[in-house]
C-alpha cells in the first residue's frame, strides 16, 4: 500500500474555470490504496481526521437483485495510510447487528456515527453511536427517523437531523442534539433544519423556509442563537453544507445550469470560491482547502480552492465523482482510477 500515483496536470475541465495544476511541492501523495480488507470484506471511507487517519466502513460487497441493492453486515474501523494497518472501533457484539455506517464526524476527543440495520437503502430508524478517542469506550446516543442521517460534532453535543411525519405521506426535517458522552437522550433542537457541520467555534445547519433556504450559524458566545449566514430566494436552493476547523461551505444551486461553490472563513462575508454550469459533486472543507468534483474531458476531476492562496486547483482525474473528495486540516483524498486494478483513493497531504 505504498504510494504509486502522482497528481494529475491538467482537470481537462471545459476551458470556462481558471482551473491550475497542482504541483508536488504542494501535495505529498501519501498513498493509493485499493478498497480490500481482508477475504471477501472491502472498506469505504467515510471520513478523514485531522491527523490524517481514515475512518472506514468494512462489510462486503452490496448485492444487487432486480434493482433492488442488499447490503451486509459492516462496522466501523480505523484505517492508517501509510501502514495500512485496520483496527476496529464499533462493537460487532450488541444486537441489530448494523448492515450500513450511514454518516461519521470526528473531533479531536469524540468519534461520532449512524448506523442502519435495514438491508436496503430505505428510510427506517437510525441508532447513533460515540466513542471517547481517549477512553475507546462506546455510547449509544439514541435513535432518529430518517435516511441520510450524517451526525457532526460540537462542543459537547452530537447533533443530527432525521425526518417527523407531517401528514399526507410526507416528512418535515427536525434537528436533534445529545451529549457526546451518552449521558442524556436526544432532544428536539430546530425545526425544518438538516445538514449539521461544525467548525471549531460554531455550528452551521441548512434550514428551509416556505420561500428560501438559509445557512445558519450557532457560535459559542452566541448562548443558542443563530445567525443567518447565506440566504436565497426559492426556486434556487442552497445544498451540500460541510465545514471543518474555520471553513464553511456549500453549494448554491442558482438554477438554469448555474452552480456556485461558496465559503464562510472564519465567519466573514460570504465568498464566491468557483462558479461551474455542472452541479459541483461530494464537496469538504479543511483548513487548506475547499474540495468538490466536476466532469471533465477525463471523467471526473478532483478540484481543490485553496484557501491562503486563494487559487482553483487540480488535485487528480478518473473515477473521482464515484467516491467524492473527502478530508480535514491539510489532509485530502480522492477516488482515482487505479489503471485495471479498480478505483483506488489516493491520499495526500498539503505542505
Amino acid at each position: 500500500m505504498q504510494a504509486t500515483a502522482k497528481p494529475a496536470s491538467s482537470c481537462g475541465l471545459d476551458g470556462h474555470e481558471a482551473v491550475k495544476p497542482i504541483s508536488d511541492v504542494e501535495l505529498r501523495v501519501i498513498a493509493q490504496l485499493d478498497h480490500q480488507a481482508s477475504g471477501d470484506r472491502q472498506w469505504g471511507l467515510e471520513t478523514v481526521t485531522s491527523q490524517g487517519d481514515l475512518l472506514v466502513d468494512i462489510s462486503r460487497p452490496p448485492e444487487i437483485t432486480d434493482g433492488v441493492i442488499k447490503l451486509h453486515q459492516s462496522r466501523l474501523a480505523e484505517l492508517n495510510p501509510a501502514t495500512g494497518r485496520i483496527e476496529s472501533l464499533s462493537s460487532t457484539a450488541r444486537p441489530g447487528r448494523p448492515t450500513q455506517i450511514v454518516g461519521v464526524d470526528a473531533s479531536s476527543n469524540w468519534i461520532v456515527w449512524s448506523e442502519s440495520a435495514n438491508t436496503t437503502l430505505s428510510a427506517g430508524a437510525i441508532s447513533v453511536y460515540s466513542i471517547n478517542r481517549r477512553s475507546g469506550v462506546e455510547r449509544r446516543l439514541g435513535i432518529v427517523h430518517g435516511i441520510s442521517v450524517y451526525p457532526a460534532v460540537y462542543e459537547r453535543f452530537a447533533y443530527v437531523a432525521g425526518l417527523v411525519p407531517a401528514g399526507g405521506g410526507t416528512y418535515r426535517k427536525v434537528m436533534y442534539r445529545a451529549p457526546v458522552d451518552g449521558r442524556g437522550s436526544f432532544e428536539r433542537f430546530a425545526a425544518n433544519a438538516s445538514q449539521p457541520a461544525s467548525t471549531t467555534s460554531a455550528l452551521y445547519f441548512m434550514r428551509e423556509t416556505p420561500h428560501a433556504w438559509q445557512v445558519r450559524r450557532i457560535a459559542a458566545a452566541s448562548a443558542g442563537a443563530s445567525s443567518t449566514v447565506r440566504a436565497i430566494r426559492k426556486p434556487a436552493a442552497l445544498m451540500q453544507l460541510v465545514a471543518d476547523d474555520e471553513t464553511a461551505a456549500w453549494v448554491a444551486d442558482l438554477g438554469a445550469h448555474r452552480f456556485r461553490v461558496e465559503a464562510s472563513v472564519d465567519a466573514g462575508v460570504v465568498q464566491t470560491l468557483y462558479t461551474t454550469r455542472h452541479q459541483p459533486g461530494y464537496p469538504d472543507a479543511a483548513s487548506a482547502y475547499v474540495a468538490f468534483t466536476q466532469p471533465g474531458t477525463h471523467g471526473y476531476a478532483a478540484v481543490a480552492y485553496l484557501v491562503q492562496s486563494h487559487r482553483t486547483v487540480c488535485l487528480g482525474t478518473g473515477a473521482a465523482g464515484s467516491g467524492g473528495v473527502t478530508g480535514a486540516g491539510r489532509f485530502v483524498t480522492w477516488t482515482a482510477d487505479g489503471g485495471g486494478k479498480g478505483p483506488q483513493l489516493v491520499v495526500a497531504e498539503f505542505r
